[in-house]
């Protein structure tokens, strides 16, 4: 089909370049309820995608335009030309400045081993894991495991054909706690690039107290100033907010908030942050233009020393591409949570969406379960939100030595904000 895609595009003189993505997927599942196997299955899926570029120009100035199709099955060469001549058409009414797409000299491949020889297996390994962790009143009402992989192919006009495979396990579970006052239970999500049988312990029984915490909660009877915690993916969310302006985009269209060298943590008293951001992993080659990906670091003890960003937009300002770096890299801290638990917090375990105004210096939410310390006990609560200046909280910031991986995320496993206005 490839060769017939490649025919077809030839044959169309609009189209300037063009970027063909093939998208193989093998998945393994395995569907748990009430923690017994129901079913199994197997699924295997090719995507192809194209892209076409085209040249503009209108009162005299020049642009390229693009637009993406799916092919969604096998046609005739007449067919797919009549398609790929609709995205053409899209693609003239983009006015982006002209910008080169990626070059490539030769193919290349990158694959990582696969995670298990056995997936269903491994798979039902996980499964026990989480269902030795269980009693009475604390179990998974349901269990979905997916074992996962992706060989993904890029071929473009301009020589690039990178080819790679790339491996995860996703999980989704149901905690459910039963009391006698009533049964209550929340939704749980979890993505591995390796098979960590400690990591995923450690998320399971974390999915179990949580939900117990759900049972428990209470309303905070008021109002107070207090440190947050914040844990695992809330983490990465706040870490990625804080350099999104640092993008070669923001750069272009002249709303970045740092320049390199300035400081995003202002006379801080606390951790000072270091960011790098990364390939999924080693096999994880190159982005979606075909640019190659490797570590870039972005921050360095607090300090802004390198923008990222796609091929477009390094073209537009001269500068090399870092490509799309999906994967989080944050330097841990050297306090244990055990230190940083000592004072009385709020640790936030479920968010309605994390919220930093990078522009306005803004950091809050709305917060479904919490815990609460006040100094003697752990008290779980709901129903409230938090909020707090960024600039001034970054000063003075707690990072853990204890680490959380992910699937996007290396780094610490919480975050402690100080000072902040809980309503």
């Amino acid at each position: 089909m490839i060769t017939q895609i490649i025919k077809c595009l030839k044959q169309i003189n609009e189209v300037s370049d063009w970027l063909i993505t093939i998208a193989s997927n093998k998945t393994y599942e395995a569907f748990y309820v009430l923690e017994q196997l129901e079913t199994t299955r197997a699924t295997n899926t090719t995507d192809y995608e194209v892209t076409v570029y085209r040249q503009i120009e209108v009162d005299n100035n020049k642009y390229l335009g693009s637009s993406t199709i799916t092919i969604p099955h096998k046609m005739s060469d007449e067919d797919l030309i009549e398609l790929l001549n609709d995205a053409v058409y899209s693609a003239g009414l983009a006015t982006n400045k002209p910008f080169e797409i990626v070059k490539g000299e030769r193919s290349r491949t990158w694959s990582e081993t696969l995670l298990t020889d056995n997936p269903l297996e491994a798979i039902d390994k996980i499964a026990s894991i989480y269902f030795n962790l269980s009693s009475t009143n604390r179990k998974f009402n349901s269990l979905e495991l997916i074992y996962k992989i992706q060989d993904i192919r890029l071929i473009n006009s301009q020589g690039v054909d990178y080819t790679k495979t790339l491996n995860s396990v996703e999980i989704e579970a149901v905690p459910t706690y039963d009391g006698h006052k009533q049964k209550v239970e929340i939704y749980k999500y979890f993505r591995y690039k390796k098979i960590d049988h400690e990591q995923i312990k450690t998320d399971a029984l974390d999915a179990l107290n949580d939900v117990e915490s759900r049972y428990n909660a209470q309303l905070l009877d008021e109002k107070k100033q207090i440190d947050i915690i914040l844990r695992d993916d809330n983490v990465l969310e706040l870490v990625r907010e804080l350099i999104s302006t640092s993008s070669y985009a923001s750069i272009y269209k002249d709303s970045a908030l740092y320049k390199v060298n300035d400081f995003i943590q202002h006379d801080p008293v606390g951790d000072r942050l270091t960011i790098t951001l990364m390939p999924l992993s080693e096999s994880d080659g190159f982005d979606k233009d075909g640019v190659m990906l490797k570590p870039v670091k972005i921050v360095e003890q607090g300090q802004l020393i390198q923008y990222f960003g796609s091929n477009q937009y390094a073209y537009y300002l001269g500068v090399k591409p870092t490509g799309s770096l999906r994967f989080t890299k944050v330097e841990p801290g050297e306090k244990s949570v055990v230190e940083m638990k000592k004072n009385p917090y709020i640790e936030i375990l479920s968010l309605s969406g994390l919220q930093v105004e990078i522009y306005n210096g803004y950091v809050g939410g709305e917060v479904r379960l919490a815990n609460y310390f006040d100094g003697e006990k752990i008290i779980p609560i709901s129903g409230f939100s938090f909020s707090g200046n960024l600039n001034t909280i970054l000063s003075d910031i707690e990072l853990s030595k204890e680490k959380h991986e992910s699937t996007f995320y290396e780094g610490p496993k919480y975050i402690k904000l100080k000072n902040l206005e809980v309503l």
